[in-house]
């Protein structure tokens, strides 16, 4: 009941901001290229309407159409009634490939003659979109019609205009909308939520912002490079916020938890609310843990992806080239071929062993990526981040980069690895290069001893413990990479003849991580320097 008389207020929020509008024209309906547009008089046709991008800066804001002036002086009018006593806003998108000139105006017909009040008046002389705005109170009787006049100064060809709206506004209105989704947590951990308010009055604002407490503790709440829990917003302004807040500790997994944001200003004239909701879930302790991804909704079986403009979602053979593995219905998909970013996959938290553990997992290879590093690096870790993770393996999308192989499809890669502090999670990372997408699927992760598992990479490593040599074999080995339990890289050697010897002469007493890549997969084992 509570998350329906929610999802009804935000939705009377975001309508009231719109329940004024008188105009909202981006130019996008029924027009034609060339030609006055629909709904506007201009009887030189010194207005025109364009379509997709042409000379001159003469391009869209948004969608595919807008309105520019092509003369000196260019005139067009829209019958718009406004009235005595009520506050108008006036607000558009424009771009020029010169200085020029643009003003609204209002009067009883389109006659430029007749005009008698200026609405709005800017100069707009950047190669780039600009907003310009203003706030109109003193309206006159015989205000029918809407003018707007572009004065080109010397040089200047066209001015472009999109995303025109002219709105009723009150003193005090504000919205608040949350922008982070529904999530999933576990107890004793910390979280973002993040959310935006909006000023849609003719007045500044003051905000007050009151979290509830009741699942959540350590709430924090940043905005404009500072903390607090009020701030000033001008009109027509936006301040974005993020709420950090620790999930209660003794919150029973499964049940249903939310964060409520309570916003007020002085008037007492208007009050608003946006709530998270959360899921606090448990520790893994039944093994094998798998991730088949065959359906949209992976993440209500408590795999967590981060929320990056890119990142791992949910694909299948309709809408990708790839199909999925095997009989799979679904696959994660992460385009890395349009960031050079990353994204991070998190397993549910586990209760591993500390030595002895598995991932095994399919990732689709190509040789589209050549030299690019397009990859999927895999770590294990104690808490939600890459902060001292440890490294399991680096897998490359290209079929010419580690670990090589000659054809290009799916995969199998088993990484066996030790944990000191066995409680975490497996860390999937995603890094795009702007080469090929990256695919994962049918990921199994098992706490069964390594002698237990098939198909799993025979690795030997002698002397074991160690004073100073180590020497590490396995059938068509390729590298090996040496890091502390801190997840760093100290060195990294190439094999020769399917064999590393390995010097930790120089390094102190100590338990260390050897992570080693084969033709067949990758393996990943602890060695005891004295």
């Amino acid at each position: 009941m509570k998350k329906a008389l929610f999802t009804i207020l935000i939705c009377l929020a975001a309508t009231s901001s719109f329940a004024g509008s008188l105009l909202i024209e981006g130019f996008e309906y029924a027009n034609h290229d060339m030609t006055v547009p629909i709904g506007w008089t201009s009887n030189d046709q010194s207005w025109l309407c364009g379509y997709l991008e042409k000379d001159h800066n003469r391009i869209p804001h948004s969608g595919n159409w807008y309105a520019y002036a092509n003369a000196e002086e260019s005139w067009m009018f829209m019958p718009i009634s406004l009235l005595q006593g009520i506050q108008y806003r006036f607000k558009c998108w424009a771009i020029s490939d010169g200085s020029y000139t643009l003003e609204f105006w209002t009067g009883p017909s389109a006659n430029v003659s007749t005009m008698h009040t200026l609405l709005l008046s800017a100069t707009i002389e950047s190669g780039e979109y600009e907003k310009v705005s203003s706030y109109v109170e003193s309206i006159v009787n015989g205000s029918n019609y809407i003018g707007i006049r572009a004065v080109a100064a010397d040089g200047a060809s066209y001015l472009t205009i999109d995303d025109l709206e002219i709105d009723q506004v009150e003193q005090y209105e504000f919205l608040a909308q949350p922008i982070s989704s529904d999530t999933v947590m576990y107890p004793g951990t910390q979280a973002s939520f993040d959310f935006l308010v909006q000023n849609l009055g003719y007045e500044g604002l003051r905000v007050y912002m009151s979290p509830s407490h009741e699942y959540f503790d350590n709430i924090v709440l940043h905005f404009n490079n500072q903390t607090g829990s009020n701030f000033h917003i001008d009109p027509d302004s936006t301040v974005y916020v993020t709420a950090t807040a620790t999930l209660k500790p003794d919150l029973e997994p499964g049940s249903m938890s939310w964060l409520d944001i309570t916003f007020t200003i002085p008037c007492d004239c208007a009050t608003g609310l946006v709530t998270f909701w959360v899921t606090p879930m448990g520790e893994v302790e039944t093994f094998p843990l798998e991730g088949h991804f065959d359906q949209p909704n992976f993440m209500q079986q408590a795999w967590i992806v981060n929320n990056d403009p890119i990142h791992w979602e949910w694909a299948d053979s309709e809408n990708t080239p790839v199909t999925p593995y095997g009989e799979s219905d679904g696959m994660l998909h992460f385009k890395a071929s349009e960031t050079n970013g990353t994204s991070l996959l998190f397993s549910p938290k586990m209760q591993l062993n500390e030595t002895d553990n598995l991932i095994r997992l399919h990732l689709y290879r190509t040789a589209e990526s050549g030299d690019k590093n397009d990859c999927v690096n895999v770590y294990f870790n104690t808490e939600m981040s890459l902060r001292g993770a440890q490294l399991l393996g680096t897998l490359h999308q290209s079929v010419d980069r580690s670990p090589a192989t000659e054809e290009e499809g799916w995969y199998e890669y088993n990484l066996n690895f030790d944990c000191a502090d066995p409680v975490g999670f497996i860390i999937i990372e995603g890094v795009g290069d702007m080469g090929s997408d990256l695919y994962l699927d049918e990921v199994m992760i098992d706490n069964t001893p390594l002698t237990l598992i098939e198909n799993s990479m025979e690795l030997s490593l002698y002397p074991n413990p160690t004073t100073d040599f180590v020497q590490v074999e396995a059938e068509g080995l390729l590298q090996v990479t040496v890091m502390d339990l801190m997840g760093r890289t100290l060195f990294t050697k190439q094999a020769q003849n399917e064999t590393a010897s390995l010097d930790l002469s120089t390094y102190e007493a100590g338990m260390y991580i050897i992570n080693a890549i084969s033709k067949s997969g990758c393996a990943s084992r602890s060695i005891v320097k004295k």
